[in-house]
């Protein structure tokens, strides 16, 4: 589980990765200054640990190993929101 770039989320879900087996990427807006945070969820970690985090608000879940982009990855990664 980790933060990471608009970037390497896209890389991620490329294949770039592949050998760490990512298996999600959500994003969140952190408590700190509310902003919009990418992250990354491996295959042995806990999936819902953002969503049961209290640092993190708004969770969503922009792409799945087994399904891909969700509907709000789509329309996100295709914007500047996150860069």
């Amino acid at each position: 589980m980790g933060t990471i770039s608009k970037d390497i989320a896209e890389d991620v879900m490329t294949g770039k990765y592949s050998e760490d087996n990512p298996v999600k990427i959500i994003t969140y807006n952190n408590m700190f200054d509310g902003g919009l945070t990418f992250a990354v969820v491996f295959i042995y970690e806990n999936f819902s640990k953002y969503e049961q985090s209290p640092a993190c608000h708004n969770v969503r879940t922009v792409w799945t190993k087994p399904h891909g982009l969700t509907p709000y990855g789509q329309t996100l990664m295709n914007s500047k929101e996150g860069i």
